[in-house]
């Protein structure tokens, strides 16, 4: 880091898990009563992730919700601090520029560009129109398809759990949490998406 706004960029950009996880939030919609996701990839994983999947622990049965990772992005900030800085689109530093090398469930990556990716709104409670079911928990990845072929695994880095809403842990209806050894061996480390009614307590 050079100066203090590379400093600032490097410190929001791995707040928001850049680099060290590809979930950043859980969204609930008060007046849809509906969450969404999203979080960043690299560049290269782009093309591969067009849907969550979400694969029932108990049955086995897979739900799939579209992602989209077009217009995403807009995270930047200026390289200098000059009158025409907007007009000038070289002066600014965006995700697509940013460097990376880092390893995680879906082994190493290195090279240059991030992109955002946002899901799709999802029901998760107790109505006709729901995609998962209140009680269920999930073992969720990207899919390249809605049939729910396998993309990528949907990977936490350095933090146990991600809440809808920066709720806590035992506050949030809807988690994604890492499996830990109560689960399958096969699930252990992966992404468990814990549903629950909507204000209920822990599960």
């Amino acid at each position: 880091m050079t100066n203090r706004v590379d400093a600032y960029w490097q410190f929001y950009i791995q707040n928001q898990g850049v680099g060290k996880r590809n979930l950043t939030k859980l969204w609930r919609n008060n007046d849809l009563d509906a969450v969404a996701m999203f979080g960043y990839v690299p560049t290269t994983m782009k093309e591969k992730i067009k849907y969550l999947a979400f694969k029932n622990i108990k049955t086995g049965e897979i739900k799939t919700l579209k992602v989209t990772t077009d217009g995403t992005d807009n995270l930047f900030y200026y390289k200098q601090q000059r009158r025409d800085a907007e007009r000038d689109s070289s002066l600014r530093h965006t995700l697509a520029d940013e460097p990376y090398k880092y390893t995680d469930l879906n082994g190493k990556h290195e090279g240059i560009g991030f992109t955002a990716w946002v899901s799709d709104y999802a029901v998760m409670n107790e109505y006709r129109d729901r995609l998962l079911t209140p009680g269920e928990q999930y073992y969720m990845y990207f899919a390249s398809d809605a049939k729910g072929t396998f993309a990528y695994e949907v990977d936490l880095g350095n933090v146990e759990s991600v809440s809808e809403n920066g709720k806590t842990y035992d506050q949030a209806p809807t988690k994604v949490t890492k499996a830990d050894e109560s689960y399958d061996e096969a699930l252990q480390g992966k992404a468990i998406l814990i549903v629950q009614n909507q204000f209920n307590g822990s599960f």
